[in-house]
């Protein structure tokens, strides 16, 4: 008898609105080129304009976020919480690093002193509105055109339930999707089997996979606890079998979104082309 093959469904959507703090999870998100609209567009920079990650700085962990209409809301354990306006009403643009590479972001006044006091250095937030445009590097699949927000390399990442599910039956303790701080997840997969999609469609939107998902030590901090797990896990386990091309292990896809619109939960997969 032959089964039929499961469908595929795009079963979560993960936003993170300042990069390297904690996401939250809509129904649905309206897909722009740069990625799910409000992800990574605000970030948290050091005196130096440089900006910080969790690699040095684990806290930013513990800083939760959501979307009002017309305001960031920012919340920090043992503060007041704070609204910051989407769109700000002052125009104060940094130039600031990511990776070393330059890019702009509109400095936010109002968020410096919780953030300071919430890391323990003095710390600021910028946004990246219409003037602060990221182009991203051909290194990562981009095209001349193709833009990203402060994401570390692509506009979206995609991970699959089957994949997680295939690598905690390697770990000695399981992690969670939330280690991996995607985008998208999709049910109804083969483990490993998004490494050879090219083209997909999820609900109305095309994306083009740019490569697979370089990954580093912050999916070896538990989220919530933000102790490291042993033995550097789970990138010691990723390395025994799911090498990246340029070094290092990878878990997921990168996306590059090549139309607009608006995804939800349970929309269908569809595969457009493979490798």
């Amino acid at each position: 008898m032959q089964i039929e093959p499961r469908q595929k469904s795009l079963s979560s959507i993960y936003i993170y609105p300042i990069k390297s703090t904690a996401g939250f999870s809509p129904v649905q998100s309206f897909v722009q080129p740069e990625g799910l609209a409000y992800d990574r567009r605000w970030a948290v920079i050091d005196q130096e304009n440089r900006i910080l990650t969790p690699r040095e700085h684990p806290a930013l962990l513990t800083i939760h976020t959501s979307i009002a209409p017309d305001a960031l809301l920012i919340a920090v354990p043992g503060f007041p919480p704070l609204e910051v306006p989407l769109i700000p009403h002052s125009k104060n643009l940094l130039p600031v690093t990511v990776f070393g590479l330059p890019v702009y972001g509109n400095h936010i006044s109002q968020a410096d002193a919780l953030l300071s006091a919430h890391l323990g250095r003095a710390a600021r937030l910028i946004f990246m509105d219409d003037d602060c445009i990221r182009y991203m590097l051909p290194k990562h699949g981009g095209g001349s055109a193709d833009r990203v927000s402060y994401a570390d390399s692509a506009p979206l990442l995609l991970t699959t339930a089957a994949t997680l599910e295939a690598l905690n039956a390697r770990l000695p303790e399981k992690v969670s999707m939330r280690n991996f701080r995607s985008n998208l997840v999709i049910d109804g997969c083969v483990a490993e089997e998004e490494e050879g999609w090219k083209e997909i469609r999820i609900g109305e939107v095309l994306f083009e996979v740019s490569e697979a998902c370089k990954r580093c030590m912050v999916t070896t901090l538990d989220p919530v606890t933000l102790e490291r797990y042993l033995h550097q896990e789970p990138l010691r386990t990723l390395a025994l079998y799911k090498k990246h091309p340029r070094g290092g292990v990878s878990f997921g896809i990168n996306l590059i979104p090549r139309s607009k619109g608006v995804i939800r939960q349970g929309d269908l997969v569809k595969i457009v082309k493979t490798i």
